[in-house]
């Protein structure tokens, strides 16, 4: 009850969400916001989700210490996190998303052993991964996206092998996609669009058959697809490779990728024809392949047949060769 009401009292809580109720009047394990356990009576679940409250995270909640899940997001929070933090070794949950926070990536976050879910997107954390993240091996939830983290991708990266969510997207990584992500054959969210990566995008991706959505847009990826992507890509549901530098054709097996909901390959140097096997994709609702030199197979007009077999919501096939649309670049 101090650690709380220690946190209140640092905290501005312009909606009064903690007036109410947080007191020393009112039973910890009643007010709003907080999970007890049942045996002792400890708070084991800290949710203050978009409650409205600004301020810097006080080191008061280290004393939580039967903390389990710590979800402070959509806040105004600042500053940056302290090192008390560290001592809350129950944690399996920490979100700190949407807010104002900054500062480097704190190494204390290494010693969370129980740690499954780390969301920190949307903030302003600055400087590199630090390697002892890599030793929290029950992550399956790390969500970094939309800061300004920097540097390369850590290829210690691999020995996080429960990852089933890794998005790290927007947020100014440089270098490389290294192999090592082919080891996390648990993953259905990979999401490293509008960084810095260049090179070619390794084939132990296309091979984690477990990937539902792929997202390496807008970055300086080149090289080819492989023939069997749509083999090793089964469960694949969102594919957004838009805005690299691949080139070659599109493989034909890509329309075994049966559930498939959105294909983006716009901005890219594909050339060859456009499969008619696309017409496969039952569930398509996004094609996009505008500015590359892709063809269509016939020249007769059957040759949009295959759109038949779906309903498109949206489709962009703008500035390939001419006779995609009878007209030259349009």
């Amino acid at each position: 009850q101090s650690a709380l009401l220690a946190f209140k009292a640092h905290v501005l809580d312009y909606r009064s969400a903690l007036a109410n109720n947080w007191s020393i009047f009112y039973p910890i394990c009643s007010c709003v916001g907080i999970s007890c356990g049942s045996r002792h009576q400890r708070v084991t679940a800290l949710n203050l989700l978009d409650m409205g409250l600004r301020g810097t995270i006080p080191g008061h909640l280290g004393n939580l210490s039967f903390l389990v899940s710590l979800d402070i997001s959509e806040n105004n929070f600042h500053g940056h996190l302290l090192k008390e933090l560290g001592q809350l070794h129950r944690l399996r949950v920490v979100s700190f998303a949407y807010n104002k926070l900054s500062g480097s990536f704190s190494s204390w976050i290494g010693v969370l052993s129980k740690l499954q879910i780390l969301r920190l997107q949307n903030n302003s954390f600055t400087g590199l991964i630090p390697n002892s993240l890599f030793n929290l091996s029950r992550l399956e939830t790390l969500r970094a996206q939309f800061n300004i983290i920097g540097g390369t991708i850590p290829s210690r990266i691999g020995n996080l092998s429960k990852l089933v969510n890794l998005g790290i997207g927007f947020s100014n990584l440089q270098g490389q996609i290294l192999t090592e992500i082919g080891n996390l054959q648990n993953l259905e969210y990979l999401v490293l669009g509008e960084n810095n990566l260049s090179g070619f995008i390794p084939p132990t991706i296309f091979n984690i058959s477990t990937i539902r959505v792929l997202n390496l847009l807008g970055n300086q990826l080149s090289g080819h697809l492989p023939s069997t992507i749509g083999h090793s890509l089964p469960n694949i549901k969102y594919l957004t490779l838009g805005a690299n530098n691949l080139f070659g054709t599109i493989p034909n097996s890509i329309t075994n990728a049966s559930n498939l909901i959105g294909l983006d390959f716009t901005s890219n140097s594909f050339s060859g024809h456009i499969p008619n096997t696309f017409g496969n994709l039952r569930h398509l609702s996004v094609l996009s392949l505008m500015m590359n030199n892709l063809t269509t197979e016939s020249s007769s007009v059957d040759r949009w047949s295959f759109l038949s077999s779906f309903t498109l919501l949206y489709l962009y096939f703008q500035l390939n060769n001419c006779n995609i649309c009878g007209k030259t670049n349009k």
